[in-house]
């Protein structure tokens, strides 16, 4: 059986234990570290480049809507300012007062002796919408004043079964100093003014009976 001799234990051994020295461990973990550090930071910073350069963009185009932005705010507020004028003026033409109608009654009652002259009408408030008409014109007649005031109580019955809060008031009346021919006879005068006011909105008519359900009414003994 061969015999077989080492001589180099002694420098196996130094390398061994050089091979598990703890500080030269150390020393390579510590270079481990800061290897995977510096790789992290240079991640890091090409992550927050890239974000800085998103930023940019996103703020260049910010920039650019900016103005924009502004243009179409402007453009909003004068459109919504016309819509706003548009709407008043739709809702004043669909709540406007028609005098027609109030006018035909007051010619209505108007009797032949009397002699309408003069007529303004106007709305005093758009609150309330209170209506007002001015009527002046001449009375003719044995008792002219009587005339005149029965033209009032006739307006007053006629408007007030039309319109709310009626009021005919005379503003002036006083005897003419002319006489008028009616009827070949030689009447005296009166001059008036009657102030006539009233609730804008007219008193809605009673809705009527369907035609089906009136028939059977009418066929009820």
């Amino acid at each position: 059986m061969p015999l077989r001799i080492n001589l180099y234990h002694e420098v196996i051994r130094a390398r061994h234990e050089e091979q598990y020295d703890p500080l030269r461990l150390s020393m390579i973990g510590l270079i481990v570290i800061v290897i995977g550090l510096a790789g992290y930071y240079v991640f890091a910073l090409a992550g927050k480049s890239s974000l800085e350069n998103a930023l940019l963009q996103k703020q260049h185009e910010y920039d650019e809507l900016q103005p924009k932005v502004a243009k179409a705010t402007e453009e909003e507020k004068q459109l919504l300012g016309e819509l706003g004028i548009a709407e008043q003026v739709n809702r004043r033409i669909e709540e406007r007062f028609y005098w027609g109608p109030i006018l035909e009654q007051i010619i209505a009652v108007v009797p032949p002796n009397v002699q309408i002259t003069r007529c303004n009408a106007d709305i005093l408030s758009e609150g309330n919408r209170r209506c007002q008409i001015t009527l002046e014109g001449l009375a003719a007649g044995e008792e002219p004043r009587r005339v005149a005031e029965e033209l009032r109580v006739a307006l007053l019955e006629r408007i007030g079964g039309t319109y709310k809060n009626v009021t005919a008031i005379f503003r002036n009346l006083e005897d003419g100093t002319q006489k008028v021919a009616l009827d070949g006879g030689s009447l005296a005068t009166a001059h008036f003014n009657i102030g006539l006011n009233f609730a804008a909105k007219a008193t809605p008519e009673p809705t009527p009976a369907p035609r089906k359900s009136r028939r059977i009414a009418e066929a009820k003994p």
